[in-house]
């Protein structure tokens, strides 16, 4: 048996019951007889410190939300990065894990030969090649003959060589030797990436793929009808894709090109798929690369967090405000600016007791947003079950208010309707705190239009509030 089983089980208890999922959840359930087979299973393939509650959150939570989270998390991290030789660092309490995984990169390595082979398709049904005239002498009169020169260099008697010319066509040109260099490379880059000893050995997926791209790479180059296009590529294929002969060749074959856009559609796209190639991170992979496996609750509440960064970065960038992200080094950051202000996005920042912003204890938010050296912003991710209670989190959430003197937080929910709370309301009479805002905001991790248009109230939601803090804050300011 596996962990599999386990959350397969728990799944066929939850349908054939119809049980409420607090029921299941509760500590006591596998103590019951029946489930003794259960209980033992679960002690044998728990991970660490993990509960029973956490076990069945996870496999009763919905595997499209599990999904989507992720595989929207790739997409962002890939439109947003400038480059794609770098990593994203994810934090679990046991490892640092590294996006994209191994999964991701050879899943893009197989996307991009599919593009490939669309765009192969189409230049070699109609290839282009040059029609040069050339001169040269032969014995038999085949071709254009200048009988001038011919006369010339042969005084006496008629001519036993005649000087001719002729129209004849040339493949072995620029955009030509690219398009079989790029099947090149990715022949390459996946035979080196299944030669790997992988610490985490490929599955059998990764391998399909690999062994794919392998094949079908080598009968481009194999049955390639030009050999003197076949002979240059080859003399290109030792150098590494960001050689100054290679940007040369793409220069040359992006000139030429240019020239008639409309004739060379295909070859405008190919100039296009290689440099999107080059910036693949198919040369960092590693035998230490592994998948990041999506099976516990932790792995879920940190892509969670993750995601919603990424969804921040999306939004600001969408309405032109981003100006700055820093991946590379830790905390992760993005510079935003609205109306002058100039605002900066923190992701897993620690604000450490007896510094200029936490005074009591130390504080480490999953979102923090600083304006002028000021924080006027602090959020966490809970990645919370409909049945879960938030009090605990609100709690917190005031205690970060508190001990870093920040008048707005906001704790996301994917379950969880929208609403906020203000203090003081308007028949308290507080004695120490004065205009706080605590905001329970729902992010749903799903693709639907209804998920979609709550994100983004939520995004326009908090810059509005931000707009507000920013507002509030320069006008306490004695004159």
């Amino acid at each position: 048996m596996t962990r599999q089983w386990l959350i397969n089980q728990i799944r066929g208890i939850k349908l054939e019951t119809k049980l409420a999922t607090s029921i299941i959840m509760s500590e006591g359930f596998i103590y019951q007889p029946k489930y003794d087979l259960l209980r033992s299973e679960f002690e044998k393939y728990r991970l660490d410190n993990e509960k029973w509650h956490q076990l069945v959150r996870f496999a009763l939570s919905p595997e499209e939300e599990h999904r989507y989270m992720y595989e929207r998390l790739l997409f962002l991290l890939q439109r947003h990065t400038s480059s794609y030789n770098s990593y994203f660092k994810l934090h679990t309490e046991n490892a640092t894990v590294l996006l994209p995984d191994r999964i991701a990169e050879i899943s893009k390595l197989f996307s991009m030969y599919k593009e490939y082979f669309q765009i192969f398709k189409d230049i070699i049904s109609r290839i282009h090649f040059e029609y040069p005239f050339k001169k040269y002498n032969d014995r038999l009169m085949l071709g254009k003959i200048n009988w001038h020169d011919t006369l010339r260099k042969n005084t006496i008697g008629f001519p036993l060589k005649f000087e001719l010319s002729k129209w004849y066509r040339e493949f072995d040109i620029p955009e030509n030797i690219l398009l079989l260099l790029a099947a090149i490379w990715l022949n390459n880059d996946a035979k080196r990436l299944l030669r790997i000893d992988f610490v985490e050995a490929l599955n059998h997926r990764e391998k399909s793929m690999l062994n794919y791209v392998i094949s079908k790479s080598h009968n481009i180059i194999s049955f390639f009808p030009f050999q003197d296009v076949l002979l240059s590529a080859t003399k290109f294929s030792s150098l590494i894709p960001m050689d100054k002969r290679i940007l040369q060749l793409e220069q040359e074959a992006e000139h030429r090109v240019n020239r008639a856009p409309n004739r060379f559609t295909p070859y405008m796209r190919l100039i296009g798929w290689i440099r999107r190639y080059k910036r693949l991170n198919i040369k960092m992979v590693s035998r230490f690369t592994t998948n990041y496996p999506l099976e516990t609750l932790e792995n879920l509440d940190t892509i969670y967090e993750a995601w919603l960064f990424f969804e921040f970065i999306d939004y600001f960038s969408s309405e032109g405000y981003v100006s700055e992200l820093q991946l590379s080094q830790e905390p992760n950051f993005f510079d935003f600016v609205i109306d002058d202000c100039k605002f900066r996005f923190f992701y897993e920042k620690r604000y450490l007791k007896g510094s200029e912003h936490a005074w009591a204890v130390e504080s480490h938010p999953d979102f923090s947003i600083m304006e002028n050296n000021r924080i006027i912003a602090v959020f966490d991710a809970k990645n919370y079950g409909e049945l879960s209670s938030s009090g605990d989190a609100t709690h917190k959430m005031l205690a970060y208010l508190t001990n870093l003197d920040c008048g707005f937080g906001g704790l996301f929910f994917p379950k969880k309707n929208t609403e906020e709370f203000k203090f003081p309301r308007e028949f308290d009479n507080p004695v120490h705190h004065f205009n706080l805002l605590l905001g329970h905001y729902n992010m749903k991790p799903q693709g639907s239009s209804d998920a979609i248009k709550i994100k983004n109230e939520t995004m326009k939601t908090i810059k509005s509030r931000l707009i507000q803090s920013v507002s509030q804050l320069q006008n306490s300011i004695p004159a």
